[in-house]
């Protein structure tokens, strides 16, 4: 049973480099026989080395939850057999792991799933998504004090 990632992931602790990690701060690296949790040059936080993995790969283990949850698509009959779900529904899950993916608060899931923004800027206003334009012409017929009388 085989499925094919949708975008690039990352395998949380890294198998092929067990110990292996790497200063947040001052960029120093170093393997060590166990976990450390502090750079023992400056002190602060390290981050353990993790592998990635394309988009478009071929992956064989825990098929069926990554395509339930939308991270996957099916590579073979098997796979769309034991997922059991819609062409629909598949598009419904990697759109909700979109949502997920993105961090989107629920106040705004409507406008993300109607298209006018379709993620955050790192000071938190709008990216504008490709319905952006007509929802905001639309927001301004609406708020305008004139009345607008269309010809009959």
């Amino acid at each position: 049973m085989k499925c094919r990632l949708l975008r690039e992931e990352s395998t949380l602790p890294c198998k092929e480099y067990p110990g292996e990690w790497r200063c947040r701060k001052c960029g120093a690296s170093g393997s060590s026989g166990s976990k450390i949790t502090h750079c023992p040059e400056c002190k602060s936080l390290v981050g353990q080395r993790s592998a990635r993995v394309p988009a478009g790969t071929i992956w064989t283990l825990d098929v069926v939850s990554l395509v339930r949850q939308g991270i996957a698509v099916p590579a073979d009959e098997e796979c769309e057999r034991a997922v059991g779900m819609t062409p629909e529904q598949l598009t419904k899950a990697q759109h909700l792991q979109d949502r997920l993916r993105l961090g989107i608060t629920p106040e705004d899931f409507k406008v993300f799933d109607d298209g006018v923004m379709r993620g955050y800027k790192p000071n938190g206003d709008w990216i504008p998504g490709p319905n952006y334009e007509e929802a905001a012409w639309q927001q301004r017929k609406q708020d305008s004090p004139l009345i607008i009388v269309e010809d009959e």
